[in-house]
């Protein structure tokens, strides 16, 4: 009976074991080795090479999502001249900080004020864009995800938010919703300034606000109080983008703008004279001057006028006072009919070998 028992106990202590085992057998029979998978469908290769060219055929999984390596990029326009590299290096990193350690922002400049921004982090680069305004170093910078299309547009910079200040708020008035409110006279309110928050000056008040720039910027700002009386509040901005005072538009300096047009702000009869005086043509609507004849040599018409005027006293070159027209090439000692016989009567020596008039040695 022990015996039996034995051998019963001992088929049941190892049964577990078997069955242990069987389980095992059956989990990596289901875990499939890589070496099993099968391999993907691999796109024909190429064809001969016929003049150099060689045709291939790319695969609809890379037509579908091509997942670009430069997806991770953003790009920032400044409004205006734009910080020193080093400058924008370090607060980027400082202001987008990366949960990841070791992993740094990269800047490189596009164009003059273009400015390309490597984030690695999906998460803060989808921040960065969405609140698309930004501010380096006091300088306005919009941002935008980077792509071939957007690349060649740049942002509209039509709106653009701006602190404006106001001036003669009552003290009443100087609350949250009130601020508020007489803030959208100039634009769309965003936020109030910490300092305003705080109250640390009651005669301002600072508030964020996106103004339109095609629009007049508001000066002043009227209202009746709760008596019936008239109160004015004087509006003025601390900081305004770069206008241009040849195209006026906004976001670049005159130096900087690539448009042709001129626009003078003169008289009509004073643009006149001054265009015929310079061989321009004018436009009475626009006031806009345009050169008639662009391929006019200016210098060699400068250096031929120089040519016509009389020679100083005391150099050697004797020139022609009565030759007014010259051509081109020519010089004002070229010598002519005229100009030979002065010539020769300038250069008349003495018998005693020295010029007539001058005291000889």
């Amino acid at each position: 009976m022990t015996a039996t028992l034995g051998d019963e106990e001992g088929d049941s202590q190892s049964s577990p074991t078997e069955g242990r085992a069987g389980e095992e057998v059956n989990i990596r029979s289901k875990v499939r080795s890589p070496w099993t998978k099968p391999l993907p469908t691999e796109s024909p290769g190429p064809s001969e090479v016929v003049d150099g060219v060689v045709s291939i055929t790319i695969p609809d999984e890379i037509l579908s999502d091509p997942d670009p390596l430069w997806r991770c990029y953003a790009v920032g326009y400044f409004i205006g001249d734009a910080p020193h590299v080093g400058t924008i290096h370090a607060t980027v990193n400082r202001i987008w900080p990366s949960p990841k350690q070791g992993s740094k922002i990269d800047v490189q400049f596009l164009e003059k004020n273009t400015v390309l921004f490597r984030i690695e982090n999906p998460q803060m680069r989808a921040r960065v864009t969405q609140r698309r305004y930004w501010h380096i170093a006091d300088v306005p910078l919009v941002m935008n995800e980077w792509s071939p299309e957007t690349a060649l547009k740049p942002p509209d910079l039509s709106t653009l938010p701006m602190w404006i200040d106001l001036k003669g708020v009552p003290i009443l008035r100087f609350s949250y919703k009130g601020l508020k409110c007489l803030s959208r006279a100039a634009g769309k309110f965003i936020k109030l300034h910490p300092n305003t928050e705080k109250c640390t000056r009651l005669d301002v008040a600072r508030v964020l606000v996106e103004v339109n720039l095609h629009n007049p910027l508001v000066e002043k700002i009227s209202f009746l109080d709760g008596v019936g009386k008239k109160v004015l509040i004087d509006v003025s901005y601390p900081w305004m983008p770069p206008k241009c005072n040849v195209c006026n538009s906004w976001g670049h300096k005159g130096k900087s703008c690539t448009s042709k047009r001129v626009q003078i702000l003169q008289k009509d009869k004073e643009i006149e004279e001054v265009a015929k005086s310079v061989g321009m043509e004018v436009n009475v609507h626009d006031n806009v001057i345009c050169e008639l004849n662009p391929k006019r040599n200016i210098v060699s018409e400068m250096l031929i006028e120089l040519e016509g005027l009389p020679p100083a006293l005391g150099c050697d070159v004797v020139g022609d006072p009565s030759r007014k027209d010259f051509e081109t090439g020519e010089t004002s000692n070229t010598v002519t009919g005229n100009s030979q016989a002065n010539l020769d009567w300038a250069l008349e020596r003495c018998s005693l070998g020295g010029i007539r008039g001058m005291r000889t040695p």
